[in-house]
C-alpha cells in the first residue's frame, strides 16, 4: 500500500492526540486524503470525514474514462459514509472540517478523522487493504440520532446503461445465508431490515458492487429508493421516492442509497467495493458471489468462465478467439450425440419414401364421410410408423437432440456474457471492440443468420412440407433475435454453425462414397459391370 497523498499540508492541522478532553478538535482547512492500493485509488475530504472517489483502477467506462463507484452529484448533497438523519438529510457534522491522523503500514493504511465541536464529536476511522476490501468504525457522541449515509447508486452510468435493459441496478442484501435483492426500478417506499443476522448489504450493478458487512453497532439498514432528477452539471441529483410521483418523476430513472443506523452511538463495518469478480468474491467468503446474475445455468455458466479465463490466460490472450476454441472444445465433447443425431437423421432420409407410402396408404382413411377424425386409424398408421423406424434404427427425435443440448450452453453463454465482469469491454478484433454488447453493424448475425440457412440446407430433414417450411424459418427466427445480442453470443453461435457445417459435409461426402464406392465400375459395351476381381486380374 502507497502512503496517502494530501493536497493540503498536515502542519495546518491541530494534533489530534494532543487535545484535551472536551477541548474543540477541527482542521484549519478543507483536505483531500488519497489512498492507493492494488485494485483501487481512494479520495477522501475531511469535509464531514466522506468519501469523495474510489476509481478502479483495472476497469475503463464505456467512454474510455475510468470507473469511479462514487456517483457525482451537486454540491451539497451526501457523499458515501457521511452522517445524516433518518430523512437523509446531511447533519451539521457533514459540513465539519475534520483533522486527519494519517497512518501508513505495510498492509494497510489507516485514517482517522476527528471532530469536536458546536457541531457534534464524532471520530471516524478508515483503514485501507489490498483487494478492493476496507473497514470503517465511528464514534459519535452528539447527536444522538444519526445514521451513516451510502450510496446512492453506483458509478457514473451513460445515459445508453441507464436505459439498457441488461444494465440492471440494485440492492442486495444476505441474511443467515439467503440472498436477496430488490430492484431499483421497482421499489417506491424505503425496506427496511433490521440488524440482527444482517450479514451484508450492497449496491449493486450488472458488474461492481459496493458491499458493506456489519460488525457491530448496526441496528438496521434501510434501503431507500431515491429519483434521478437531472442537474445543471449533467449530474443527476436525488429526491426521496414516494408512492405516488408526480406526473414529471414517473418516468426518471432510479437508485438506491443505504441508511445504516447504529444501535448505540457507535458502529463497526467492513466493506469490499470493486468489480464482482467471482473467484475475488468468493475468497472473501460471504456470500457476495450471489450478486453475479448467471442465471439458470449459472453452475454450466462458471464452468464456462472458467474455461475462458484459463484458455484466455493460458493459449491466447484474446477473449474473442478464447471463446472460439471454447466453442471446439463444447462441439468436441458433444461430437458422439452429434454423430449419432447425424446418422439418425441420414436414416431417416433413406426411409422417407417408404413413410410416404405409408400416408398414401392411410390419407383417405384418416377422416370419415362427414370429415371427422378417424382416431383408430391414426392410431394404426402411428404403429406401422413407429415400426418401421424402429426396424431401421432411427429415432425420429433423434436429429433435435443436438441443438437440445445447446441450449443450455448458449443460455449460459448469455448470461456469462451480460455479467461477467472480465468480458466487459473485451476487445476481439476490427470493429467489435466489446464482446458484451451487441454488434454495433449488425454484420455478425447476420452471417450467422447465412451459416444457419446452409447448415439447414444440408441437413437432411423430413419429406413433410410442413416441417421443411418449419425448419427453414429457424435461421430467419435466430438472425431476428441475435440481432441484440451481445457480440460474444453471436461469435459461439456462429462458430458452432460453422463447425457444424464442416461436420456435415464429412458426413455428406461419406454417405456420398457410401451410396457410389470408388471401386465400382460402369457397366461394360456389353451390359455386364465388371467386378473388382477382374479389374485386379488385368
Amino acid at each position: 500500500l502507497s502512503s496517502p497523498a494530501a493536497e493540503v499540508p498536515a502542519d495546518d492541522e491541530p494534533a489530534a492526540p494532543a487535545a484535551e478532553e472536551g477541548a474543540p478538535i477541527a482542521a484549519a482547512a478543507e483536505r483531500t486524503v488519497v489512498v492507493e492500493t492494488d485494485l483501487y485509488r481512494a479520495e477522501l475530504s475531511n469535509r464531514g470525514a466522506v468519501l469523495r472517489s474510489f476509481v478502479l483502477k483495472e476497469h475503463l467506462a464505456r467512454d474510455g474514462g475510468q470507473v469511479d463507484l462514487v456517483r457525482e452529484r451537486p454540491p451539497g448533497e451526501p457523499l458515501p459514509f457521511a452522517l445524516v438523519d433518518a430523512a437523509g438529510e446531511p447533519l451539521p457534522l457533514g459540513d465539519a472540517l475534520f483533522a486527519v491522523e494519517e497512518t501508513a503500514g505495510r498492509d494497510a493504511t489507516t485514517l482517522t478523522f476527528r471532530h469536536r465541536g458546536p457541531a457534534g464529536a464524532a471520530e471516524k476511522r478508515f483503514v485501507f487493504r489490498s483487494g478492493g476490501r476496507f473497514e470503517v468504525e465511528l464514534d459519535v457522541e452528539r447527536p444522538e440520532s444519526w445514521a451513516l449515509f451510502v450510496g446512492p447508486g453506483l458509478r457514473n452510468p451513460s445515459p445508453a446503461e441507464l436505459e439498457n435493459r441488461y444494465e440492471r441496478r440494485f440492492a442486495a442484501w444476505s441474511r443467515t445465508g439467503e440472498v436477496s435483492d430488490t430492484d431499483a426500478r421497482e421499489e417506491e417506499v424505503p425496506v427496511v431490515l433490521r440488524g440482527g443476522g444482517l450479514e451484508w448489504v450492497a449496491l449493486s450493478d450488472q458488474y461492481f458492487v459496493a458491499a458493506v458487512r456489519p460488525r457491530a453497532g448496526v441496528a438496521e439498514a434501510v434501503l431507500a429508493p431515491q429519483v434521478m432528477v437531472p442537474a445543471a452539471d449533467r449530474s443527476w441529483s436525488f429526491h426521496p421516492a414516494v408512492a405516488e410521483p408526480p406526473e414529471e418523476e414517473e418516468d426518471l430513472p432510479r437508485e438506491m442509497a443505504v441508511l445504516l443506523t447504529p444501535a448505540d452511538g457507535e458502529m463497526a463495518l467492513s466493506a469490499y467495493w470493486g468489480a464482482k469478480d467471482v473467484e475475488r468474491l468468493a475468497a472473501l467468503d460471504w456470500g457476495l458471489e450471489e450478486t453475479v446474475n448467471f442465471g439458470i445455468f449459472g453452475w454450466l455458466a462458471i464452468w464456462l468462465l472458467r474455461g475462458l479465463l484459463w484458455i484466455h490466460d493460458n493459449v491466447v490472450q484474446n477473449y474473442g478467439w478464447a471463446i472460439v476454441l471454447m466453442t471446439l472444445v463444447i462441439k468436441v465433447l458433444l461430437l458422439p450425440l452429434s454423430h449419432h443425431a447425424m446418422v439418425s437423421a441420414q436414416k431417416m432420409r433413406e426411409i422417407q419414401p417408404q413413410m410416404q407410402a405409408l400416408r398414401a396408404k392411410w390419407r383417405g382413411k384418416l377422416r370419415d364421410k362427414n370429415g371427422r377424425m378417424n382416431f383408430e386409424a391414426q392410431r394404426k398408421m402411428n404403429e406401422e410408423m413407429r415400426e418401421l423406424t424402429q426396424k431401421a434404427g432411427v429415432n425420429p427425435a433423434g436429429g433435435c437432440l443436438p441443438m437440445l443440448l445447446q441450449m443450455p450452453v448458449l443460455f449460459a453463454f448469455y448470461y456469462l456474457l451480460i455479467a461477467a465482469v472480465e468480458l466487459r469491454g473485451a476487445d476481439w478484433m476490427l470493429w467489435i471492440h466489446d464482446l458484451s454488447v451487441r454488434d454495433p453493424y449488425y454484420v455478425m448475425p447476420l452471417v450467422m443468420g447465412a451459416t444457419q440457412f446452409l447448415q439447414m440446407k444440408m441437413t437432411p430433414m423430413s419429406a413433410d412440407p410442413m416441417q421443411r417450411r418449419i425448419m427453414m424459418m429457424m435461421p430467419i427466427v435466430f438472425t431476428v433475435f441475435f440481432l441484440g445480442f451481445p457480440a460474444g453470443l453471436v461469435l459461439y453461435w456462429l462458430t458452432n454453425n460453422v463447425l457444424t457445417i464442416v461436420q456435415q459435409t464429412i458426413y455428406n461426402r461419406i454417405e456420398e462414397r457410401r451410396r457410389n464406392p470408388p471401386d465400382a465400375q460402369p457397366a461394360s459395351a456389353g451390359g455386364r459391370r465388371k467386378s473388382p476381381k477382374q479389374v485386379a486380374s488385368k
